[in-house]
């Protein structure tokens, strides 16, 4: 019995020997997460280490789910069979937090870098934390979740294939991340959505057929970031894509050139806000967005295929605000969704205070010849304008597109008008009390008595300013009854009698000839026309007319100029001087306006065809003021009128400056009660009245 005890002590204590070595074979717990073929598992995540990882540390918190790599060298290479530097499929999210420096490379087809699938992946660190990545395959793909990029620095180099990807996820590069991506295709992807927030993102493509950064299912947002994206073959896709729109705000500047095609296209609107925008298109447009572009307090510059079809811009609703819009190719603005959900539309709105200038140039693609917009809303403008349908059709003839801030600049204020601006032709600033537009000639200020001296001087055309102050001799004869008529015609005559003269002065060319009419003048003895190549000065009188023709529109016809015929290409200037004989001397009583005409033939120029008025009458308080809206129908519309170095297209000219004077750009100022009359000429003397009532 005793014995059996024994046995039965000795088996249990050796039972319980075993029991701990039992225990202790239990399994390790693996975390999905391989380093260069190696699995983390809870036994030796504390320092993970094998052939592959050069240099540093490599270790996990299965905790937090943070992959530390501090100073890590880890290279992958066909010859040691490792493929992906770091792998991992399962678990909730992962953090990789990054210290130091840190490479990971993967050498050999299909080799990848960073590859995996878990809900949410985030690589942090900061600006002074760097991650290199360098493989022949992705570098970095990240399948069915998103990616957070997250105050680090980046630099990649796939040889192959792509760069940083989220595909069925989203891609967010946040709080000063410094990204640079050089890839064979695909650079960034953020497939249902791209977020780049305070951060820099420098990404070139070289592969055909991709984009340079994509999102094809979401949006890409831009916000207080530089984005450079570059897709340099050939056969490149648009550098940036986006399906659902692109958004690029609050001090962004985005970069975007397609050595293929687009430098940037979205299948919804693009909305810019308070940042810069260059979008290239080498062979394309520069920009397209299919529904909407909308420009906010921001500079855009586009630029499309440098040839004679090619915009640099495609959209179908074009919105500019306080914006500077270039686009070097010009604009289209028409559906390309083939059923667009918003109206086709066009507006401009200056900043507050500020004039909005529209130009544009119908044949070079660099600009060179801009001029302002001009139709039923000409530029500039100085409210919120929306264009009709017919100029946004007339919209798509030009090669160069300019939209931004207008600054006055040129001309001269006087005592009586404002400076004109030698852009745009319109009044600006303030008149210049000291600056006077002086007569060409003396006025009798007192006249000379037979015991008194009387005074000459010149006179300001605006204001009683004189200057040249002279004596006149008193009379000799003291006989008053022998003094002869004074037969001199007075200034005021003088003017009034050039109103009536220019009022129905026209210049035309007929069958190779110059025709000139114009109304006869009672008193006038004679008229003289002068005709020259424009440039050139009049050398003498080219023909003369008598005045005893009992005809009321007096006519001469020009067949040569200075012994030449008249020739086609030529521009040529010529003025109606009316007179009457004293004393056997010629006394020109009416100048008429120099005017300048170009045949029917000319291959640039044409004439106006007829000067049209918004109103022709106003009835204006005394001291208030008006605008006229005058505007020209050309002979041709397909040819340019006349640039404003022959003169002004239009010139005004009051009747009675007592009761209204007029401005250089058409602003009636109303001065006293009474009636008089607004003559509105163009170049050739093709010319429009208004009547004018002040009260």
């Amino acid at each position: 019995m005793t014995k059996r005890l024994l046995t039965a002590c000795v088996c249990i204590c050796m039972l319980l020997t075993l029991l701990p070595a039992t225990v202790l074979a239990a399994n390790p717990t693996y975390y999905g997460i391989f380093i260069a073929g190696t699995e983390i598992t809870d036994e030796n995540c504390s320092n993970i280490t094998n052939e592959f990882i050069k240099e540093g540390r490599v270790s996990y918190d299965p905790v937090t789910e943070t992959l530390t790599l501090d100073n890590a060298t880890i290279e992958c290479s066909e010859e040691y069979g490792a493929i992906i530097a770091i792998r991992f499929f399962k678990g909730d999210n992962l953090t990789i937090r990054l210290i130091g420096d840190n490479t990971l490379t993967a050498h050999g087809k299909n080799y990848r870098c960073i590859y995996g699938s878990v809900s949410d992946v985030t690589i942090q660190g900061t600006k002074e934390d760097s991650l290199t990545l360098e493989s022949d395959g992705d570098s970095l793909q990240v399948d069915q979740n998103n990616l957070t990029i997250d105050g680090c620095t980046i630099n990649v180099t796939s040889h192959n294939w792509g760069g940083i990807q989220a595909w069925g996820g989203t891609l967010s590069i946040q709080n000063g991340a410094d990204i640079t991506v050089n890839s064979y295709e695909l650079s960034l992807v953020g497939e249902n959505g791209i977020t780049i927030t305070d951060s820099t993102a420098d990404a070139v493509a070289s592969g055909e057929e991709c984009n340079t950064i994509n999102s094809n299912s979401g949006n890409i947002t831009i916000r207080n970031s530089i984005v450079r994206a570059i897709g340099t073959s050939e056969l490149a896709y648009p550098a940036v894509y986006a399906w659902e729109g692109i958004t690029v705000e609050n001090n962004s500047t985005v970069t975007a050139e397609s050595s293929g095609m687009r430098g940037i296209f979205t299948d919804g609107s693009m909305t810019v806000s308070g940042s810069t925008i260059m979008a290239t298109g080498t062979t394309y447009e520069g920009l397209v967005a299919v529904e909407s572009l909308t420009v906010d307090h921001s500079n855009l510059t586009a630029s499309g295929k440098p040839d004679d079809q090619t915009p640099a811009i495609i959209t179908n609703c074009l919105n500019i605000t306080a914006s500077d819009m270039t686009a070097k190719g010009g604009v289209q603005l028409r559906d390309l969704s083939g059923g667009a959900a918003i109206e086709r539309s066009f507006t401009i709105t200056p900043d507050n205070g500020a004039l909005a200038e529209f130009k544009v140039d119908d044949s070079n693609w660099d600009g060179s010849a801009a001029v302002h917009f001009k139709a039923d809303a000409e530029s500039p403008y100085d409210a919120k304008v929306s264009f009709s349908d017919e100029e946004m059709n007339q919209l798509t003839t030009y090669r160069y597109v300019r939209i931004g801030e207008h600054i006055h600049a040129g001309g001269t204020a006087t005592c009586h008008d404002k400076a004109i601006c030698s852009d745009c032709g319109r009044e600006y600033g303030d008149v210049d009390p000291d600056n006077h537009v002086w007569e060409d000639h003396f006025t009798v200020d007192k006249e000379p008595t037979y015991t008194e001296e009387g005074r000459q001087s010149i006179h300001c055309k605006y204001c009683d300013a004189t200057k040249d102050i002279r004596a006149i001799r008193p009379l000799e004869d003291k006989t008053p009854d022998s003094a002869p008529a004074d037969t001199a015609v007075s200034a005021e005559e003088k003017e009034r009698n050039a109103i009536k003269l220019n009022r129905k002065t026209n210049t035309a060319f007929k069958n190779k000839n110059l025709k000139v009419t114009w109304p006869k003048i009672k008193g006038v003895d004679g008229y003289d026309i002068y005709v020259s190549v424009c440039g050139k000065k009049f050398k003498g009188v080219t023909a003369s007319v008598t005045g005893n023709q009992n005809r009321s529109v007096m006519r001469a016809t020009i067949k040569k100029v200075a012994g030449k015929k008249l020739k086609r290409n030529k521009i040529y200037k010529m003025q109606v001087r009316a007179y009457r004989m004293t004393g056997g001397e010629k006394e020109y009583i009416a100048d008429g306006a120099i005017l300048h005409v170009v045949s029917d033939k000319n291959p640039v120029y044409t004439n106006a065809k007829k000067v049209r008025v918004s109103k022709k009458k106003y009835s204006i308080k005394a001291g208030n003021t008006s605008r006229i809206r005058a505007s020209i129908i050309k002979q041709n519309r397909n040819k340019r009128l006349l640039s404003e170095g022959h003169g002004p297209q239009l010139s005004y000219v009051s009747s009675n400056k007592s009761v209204a004077t007029v401005s250089r750009n058409g602003k009636i100022t109303a001065k006293r009660k009474g009636s008089c009359t607004i003559y509105v000429r163009a170049l050739n003397g093709q010319s429009e009245k208004i009547t004018v009532k002040v009260r």
